[in-house]
């Protein structure tokens, strides 16, 4: 019974390798694919991969494949009768076959890159065929062929011929669910229960579940991928196990909402240490280690496509096809949470494990899993503004409790019941950042803020006494010493003594910035801000011995395996052998950066890595298998316009040499980033990578010909590299010149024509040979004379040969200096080229030197441009020589115009400059540094009275008067030592007379300066009458001033006495007398009272400008003090006129030093200008301040300022209209009072006005110190 069922054909299970499995709510790796990326339809029933890799997927509109570049859709309706394909399956060659949905009258099966028709006989076909299931199976050259349908009919192809079985004979309504090819029989699974088919008998047996002991009937029933001996079989509301003839229910209590067709399920037994099971409506999923079932949300994104069937490829990728699109689920080596799965947030900044529970900390909360539900714990429910409560390490003590350090709060307790019992504050000066916890095995508890340690005695966190400060996080080595890691100190170690170590690294101050610690019997990692480091006795070093880490390692952790974990800021490394394999987001990882506290290795192997994007766990015992899978290849060559496989030999002809490949590597991890390397023998025996934007293919044109060998390689994004593929071999035929024979009778010509030749030769030889001797001497003479001609032509200066007074040669320097051609110099006389001036010294000396006389060899002359004015200053230099019996004259010319120019030019510039130092009316000395009197000038009248030229050369000392040195010397060290001009003064007397001199000092070259003497007795005489003079106005306005002052207090007491009995008249006559003389009582008090006015700006103004006010400063709130009470004087007087008064001010306390009364005559001068110059509107007083200044502003809508009138606003009795034609009366003190008033406070006042619209004045004050008040 048992050999029955324990083999198993169904290729796709093979692959499925034994996952470790995870007890925690997982979130998958989904890519989803479209008709977008290449489906021809959505709806997508079936899925295959063949022997290269490829993936095949069945569609409502015909079949497509995928290799991870292409998607190749075949659509030929040629070969297929209807396009809407519904099962696939492979046989043991790796070949696809196909079925459609409403054809069972062919087969399709895809070989050598091409569909082929496989026709059923006509007697077994012409039943009507809705097919539901299609298995195939190849073995010992024997293949089995099985096909169900709707309808209840099984085709079977065995033993070379086909068999139509009708299935439940007796219930028109039973249908078939399912069937499964095993050695020696087939399954199929229908409603009425399972038929057993004997492939030897080809007999159809049924009720075969009683053979199995089942209660139920299944709808399918698989081998257990993890143990051969055993069957998994799938029913209505359980999944039971059968070994050895006894059954064990692994889950039950579930159902299936049955869907239109009522017989699509999928089952796969083996996944991740899961079963996945389902049909359209729901899916399934069981966890076998922890027995839980859980309900696969159809709502969830990825699984809206409504799920038909499964199918697990070589690389353990899980694919999903349904009627709305296709799904991919990489293989779970990592699992990730997230938020969504019940995290309290994504990030993860501290992993631990106590009693079966996972504890997660987070930024303000912690998240706890009992494998069953998610418990939450928010530190603080209200989080002050600028504090942080993130989680930054925990720790279990040997009580079973685990501690917290949390940023801000302090050292948390959470009990076992996981409640946090109390927070821990230490007593710090300052704000502190508690950051890291650790229980020394056997020993005390530590804890640590940024600045200090502390250690735990049962009640309270005691300070140690240890002089640390900048700490990062406590760790402890393999003898239980206290180590500390710094943020820039290195590694503090604190042993059982209390005796402190300090270990650092002199190579930079990241490489002291300590970011994780780990120790154990064989090694002592340090991870750094440079990279891992290690001990080298009392200092860190690189550690190099089997790998490098040159980036900051957060956390570093060892697994049951004895792999090394290094979290950093771009994924984890982790130790395999002696190299290191690096996980990234790009092979699954959540995030790129880890935390310090977020790395451990659960009871299962996995290990737990918290991300600043989430929560991964991971496999690594899955990873080392995954490390076996090795990327598969496909290679095509094309042949034509197609693509066809590849023959071990290629054979090209000499004008056929460009040969292209197609090379994908059918990994489906993540398809982007797969690599294709290619070598191709006979061109380079070095691997080179696919370019990217050339896709799959590899051209080779225009071979030479000979033989080629292509081999390539493949690597996946987990840097998994394929086995080295010999592709194919490439031989490029020659020409047919190139071949043996042809090469022989091209010598048998060569031959008899060499010979005829040597015998024609031979005759003409003799004779040729002393004609060749004399063109060979003739030649020889030629390139000699080029070839000095050329030597000449490479100098620079000019060189010349002149015979009988004419040029026969000249070199190219020639032409280029004076701009002649060669037809304007060879053969014309010399005498042409010599400028006018020099011509008769040129020609005495060319006729001395010719008749053997002794003239000068070098001399300078003027040559003439050909522009005919130009002189060309040259230096010549010449000799004669003989040849053929005539006299020649060699010579060469340097062209020296640019030097003969610039001497010129300084010529011309030292006169013009002695011109002008003539013209200065100053003496000028220059001295060295040491005071040697060098150069001298002096004007006419110079006061000198010993000349200095005799003085040249002497030190200053020698002749001036020590004072006079002492100063001379000083100002001219500053200037050398500075570089900047020094000033200063001095006087000499003479004739009993002080004459007053000024002198400047500059540098005039290198340690030398430049002494300038000016004589200014004249304007030292005018600086002290000008003196004299203002200090008899300031007297004389003084007095001024005092008599105004005088005259408005003699004038202020009877104008006062006149108001009071005018007011007393009024009082006593007002209704006595006729209303015509009522309005004179007006007048006069009107009149006093401006006069009144009048005569206090007077005395407030003499008292400003003579000094005489003495203000009483203390702290004013100009709001409560000032603004108040002038507001309320003068409102009414704004009435009268029916103007509004508008007072605003803003909060806050405005309180200034200064002055009140002077405060007071500020705002009731502009307050009463602002009712005074307004005729309708409003005057609005604002009042507003900033963090230093207070700001009053007085607003009106009166006649305004004219633009031109503003900068003289402020000056004493100064008005825009004068004159009797004016409108408005005053006296034009007013606002140079206000001026001097806010000065006298230290404020500011400025004014914006338009004419015609009004004006705003300004006043800015500085707040009063907050330490004063």
């Amino acid at each position: 019974m048992q050999q029955k069922y324990i083999h198993i054909l169904i290729a796709p299970l093979l692959f499925l390798i034994i996952l470790v499995s995870n007890s925690f709510a997982q979130n998958y790796f989904f890519k989803e694919y479209t008709e977008e990326n290449g489906l021809p339809s959505g709806y997508v029933f079936d899925i295959a991969q063949d022997s290269v890799g490829r993936m095949w997927f069945a569609t409502r509109n015909g079949i497509v494949s995928y290799d991870a570049s292409r998607w190749n859709y075949f659509d030929n309706t040629k070969i297929f009768k209807n396009l809407n394909f519904v099962k696939l399956s492979v046989d043991q060659h790796g070949s696809v076959w196909a079925v459609n949905e409403a054809n069972i009258k062919s087969l399709y099966y895809y070989k050598n890159e091409e569909w082929n028709e496989y026709k059923i006989p006509d007697d077994v076909s012409n039943v009507p065929f809705p097919i539901n299931d299609f298995q195939i199976c190849t073995q010992n050259k024997d293949t089995v062929i099985a096909v169900s349908g709707f309808n209840n009919n099984l085709l079977v192809y065995n033993k070379g011929i086909w068999n139509l079985h009708k299935v439940n004979k007796l219930q028109a309504k039973s249908i078939i669910y399912s069937l499964e090819i095993f050695e020696t029989h087939i399954l199929v699974f229908t409603s009425e229960g399972i038929f057993y088919y004997d492939r030897k008998t080809s007999q159809l047996i049924s009720n075969y579940e009683k053979e199995l002991n089942l209660d139920f009937i299944p709808y399918s029933i698989k081998i257990n991928p993890k143990e051969k001996e055993s069957l998994i079989a799938l029913g209505k509301n359980k999944i039971v196990e059968i070994k050895n003839d006894s059954n064990k229910i692994l889950v039950e209590g579930f159902d299936f909402p049955l869907d239109e067709l009522q017989n699509r399920f999928y089952f796969l037994p083996e996944y991740s240490e899961r079963i996945f099971f389902g049909n359209t409506k729901i899916m399934y999923e069981f966890e076998k280690n922890k027995n839980v079932l859980k309900v696969i949300d159809k709502e969830a994104r990825q699984l809206k496509i409504g799920p038909i069937s499964l199918f697990v490829d070589y690389e353990n990728n899980l694919w999903i096809a349904g009627f709305r699109g296709l799904l991919k689920m990489l293989t779970p080596y990592i699992h990730t949470y997230k938020q969504s799965n019940g995290l309290f947030t994504n990030e993860v900044t501290s992993v631990l494990h106590r009693d079966g529970k996972y504890y997660f900390g987070h930024e303000n909360g912690i998240t706890i899993y009992n494998r069953v539900d998610y418990k939450h714990i928010k530190l603080i429910d209200n989080v002050e503004s600028g504090k942080a409560n993130r989680v930054l390490d925990m720790c279990l003590d040997e009580n079973n409790n685990i501690w917290i350090a949390a940023s801000d709060l302090g050292f948390g307790l959470l009990s076992e019941n996981d409640k946090i019992e109390k927070w821990y504050k230490v007593n710090e000066t300052e704000k502190v950042n508690y950051n890291s916890l650790i229980q020394i095995k056997g020993g005390a508890l530590y804890a640590s803020t940024i600045k200090s340690i502390y250690k735990f005695d049962g009640l309270n966190f005691n300070k140690l006494d240890i002089d640390v400060t900048g700490i990062r996080k406590l760790y402890s080595t393999v003898n239980n010493e206290l180590v500390v890691g710094t943020l820039d100190n290195g590694i503090i170690i604190i042993n059982n003594e209390d005796q402190i170590s300090r270990i650092i690294s002199s190579s930079s101050n990241l490489s002291n910035s300590i970011h994780s610690f780990w120790q154990d019997s064989l090694n002592t990692f340090v991870g750094t801000g440079e990279g891992l480091f290690t001990f080298d006795g009392d200092s860190l070093k690189k550690y190099k011995s089997n790998f490098v880490i040159n980036r900051p390692i957060y956390f570093i952790n060892k697994d049951n395996q004895n792999h090394y974990w290094f979290g950093t800021d771009n994924g984890v490394f982790v130790t395999v052998d002696k190299d290191l394999f690096h996980i990234t987001p790009q092979n699954g990882l959540l995030g790129y950066e880890t935390n310090r506290d977020a790395g451990f290795i659960d009871e299962n192997g996995r290990m737990w890595i918290g991300t600043d994007k989430g929560l991964s766990s991971i496999c690594f015992n899955l990873l080392k298998n995954y490390q076996k899978i090795t990327p598969k290849i496909l290679f095509l060559v094309k042949v034509g316009d197609e693509f066809k496989p590849v023959s071990n030999i290629i054979e090209k002809d000499h004008d056929s040499r460009t040969t292209e490949f197609y090379v994908s590597t059918t990994s489906f991890i993540n398809e982007s980033n797969n690599k294709i390397y290619y070598q191709l023998r006979g061109i380079s025996d070095e691997f080179n990578p696919i370019a990217q934007k050339a896709g799959p293919y590899i051209s080779f044109l225009n071979l030479s010909s000979g033989t080629y060998s292509l081999s390539v390689f493949a690597e996946n994004p987990l840097n998994l590299r394929s086995e080295i593929v010999k592709v194919a071999e490439v031989n490029i035929n020659a020409p047919f010149y190139n071949s043996w024979w042809f090469s022989l009778i091209i010598i048998l010509i060569a031959v008899i024509f060499i010979y005829v030749t040597i015998r024609y030769f031979e005759r003409k030889r003799y004779a040729e040979i002393l004609e060749e001797e004399v063109d060979q001497r003739t030649f020889q003479l030629s390139a000699s004379e080029k070839k000095y001609e050329n030597l000449l032509n490479r100098i620079q200066d000019a060189v010349f040969v002149i015979q009988d007074s004419k040029m026969i040669f000249v070199n190219e320097a020639f032409y280029n200096i004076t701009g002649f051609s060669k037809e304007e110099v060879i053969d014309k006389p010399f005498a042409k080229f010599i400028a006018p001036e020099d011509l008769p010294l040129v020609v005495e000396r060319y006729e001395k030197r010719v008749r053997g006389e002794l003239v000068p060899a070098e001399y300078e002359i003027k040559l003439l441009h050909r522009n005919g004015f130009t002189r060309i200053y040259v230096n010549m230099h010449v000799g004669i020589f003989k040849y053929e019996g005539k006299t020649r004259t060699i010579g060469t010319l340097k062209d020296v115009t640019a030097f003969k120019l610039s001497q010129e030019k300084i010529v011309k510039s030292e006169a013009r400059l002695r011109a002008l130092t003539n013209m200065l009316p100053d003496m000028m000395f220059e001295l060295d540094e040491n005071g040697i009197l060098l150069d001298y000038h002096l004007p006419d009248n110079s006061p000198i009275l010993v000349h200095p030229l005799k003085l040249v050369g002497k030190n200053i000392k020698e002749f001036l008067p020590r004072s006079l040195y002492r100063f001379g010397m000083s100002m001219t060290k500053k200037a050398l030592d500075t570089g900047r001009i020094q000033l200063g003064e001095f006087f000499i007397v003479r004739d009993n007379k002080k004459r007053y001199f000024e002198a400047r000092v500059v540098v005039s070259s290198e340690r030398k300066a430049l002494v300038i003497i000016r004589e200014i007795t004249d304007r030292k005489e005018s600086e002290k009458q000008l003196i004299i003079a203002k200090d008899k106005a300031e007297q004389s306005d003084k007095l001024k001033s005092e008599f105004l002052a005088q005259v408005s207090h003699e004038i202020r007491t009877p104008i006062n006495t006149i108001l009071n009995f005018a007011s007393l008249i009024k009082e006593e006559c007002e209704d006595k007398v006729d209303p015509e003389l009522r309005s004179s009582f007006s007048v006069i008090e009107n009149g006093g009272r401006r006069l009144i006015r009048t005569i206090d700006l007077i005395l407030n103004m003499s008292q400003i400008q003579t000094d005489a006010y003495q203000p009483n400063f203390k702290m004013i709130n100009i709001d409560d003090d000032v603004l108040s009470s002038v507001y309320n004087e003068l409102r009414s007087f704004a009435e009268s006129k029916n103007l509004t008064l508008n007072y605003e001010i803003d909060e806050g306390i405005k309180i200034i030093e200064g002055d009140s009364y002077t405060l007071g005559q500020i705002f009731v001068n502009l307050i009463d200008n602002a009712i005074k110059y307004t005729q309708t509107g409003s005057i609005t007083i604002k009042s507003y301040s900033d963090e230093k200044h207070i700001f009053t502003q007085v607003i009106d809508t009166g006649i305004g300022i004219s633009k031109e009138f503003i900068p003289s606003l402020f000056t004493p009795f100064s008005q825009e209209e004068t004159g009797y034609t004016r409108k408005f009366e005053g006296t034009g003190l007013g606002l140079a009072l206000v001026k001097n008033y806010v000065a006298l406070n230290k404020g500011e006042i400025s004014v914006q006005s338009k004419k015609g619209e009004g004006t705003a004045f300004t006043l800015k004050f500085n707040k009063a110190d907050h330490s004063s008040l």
